[in-house]
């Protein structure tokens, strides 16, 4: 009796545990400053900077960069990523997301986004650690060794292994198991790139390649080719 007794003990308080660190914020996240009312005006100079980098007038196959602040990145993320996801999965409830935040130091990006239960409650931080890099064939990856609930570390395969997993299932209002989710899951794990020819092609039928990514001393820098055709 007073081993089934201590089991039960040990069983239920380590799910305590485990659901007061899914439940905490990591402090990467907590450090952040939060964003201002000014973020939608931030995020839209942004995007109206990126894409005059990209038209930009310049000779055939000059190498050229651009860097993105991870403040600048998070008021784009603050006032305009939920528009951009719902644009373009329109299916999908994106009401549970949050907050999304980035930051970039040490070669890493900081990616995180919290979910909040359309019932009500602190909700969760999802978040990981990624490695951006470009590989000899030119291919764009996101690796991550691991993506964390709050304060509780989790290997890949917790959610890659099933979409009806605990990982999946304790993130707010269904996303975790829908195709998206699983797909972001799969490019994380390492088992497809982001892209495999990371090129947009212009209006005026010119070419943008992406030839590399740093992450250093919170910026992100971005390194392109314009192609003429």
């Amino acid at each position: 009796m007073s081993i089934s007794l201590g089991l039960i003990a040990f069983v239920a308080g380590t799910a305590g545990t485990a659901w007061w660190l899914i439940g905490s914020e990591p402090p990467w996240w907590t450090a952040l400053p939060p964003t201002g009312p000014g973020a939608a005006a931030v995020g839209q100079d942004l995007e109206n900077a990126v894409v005059n980098h990209l038209h930009a007038t310049r000779p055939a196959g000059e190498t050229w960069s651009v860097s993105i602040s991870a403040s600048d990145a998070n008021d784009w993320l603050a006032s305009r990523l939920v528009k951009w996801l719902a644009s373009r999965e329109p299916s999908i409830d994106w009401s549970t997301l949050h907050r999304s935040v980035v930051d970039f130091r040490d070669g890493r990006i900081f990616i995180g986004a919290k979910f909040l239960p359309s019932s009500g409650g602190d909700g969760v931080v999802v978040w990981g650690v990624v490695i951006p890099g470009i590989d000899d064939q030119g291919r764009l990856w996101l690796r991550a060794d691991g993506v964390n609930l709050g304060r509780l570390p989790l290997p890949m395969r917790a959610f890659t292994a099933s979409p009806r997993g605990l990982a999946m299932r304790a993130i707010p209002g269904g996303i975790g198991r829908t195709a998206p989710a699983r797909d972001a899951a799969e490019m994380l794990d390492g088992k497809r790139p982001l892209a495999s020819t990371p090129i947009l092609t212009l209006a005026d039928r010119r070419k943008v390649r992406l030839i590399g990514i740093a992450a250093r001393e919170g910026r992100l820098e971005l390194t392109c080719q314009t192609q003429i055709p």
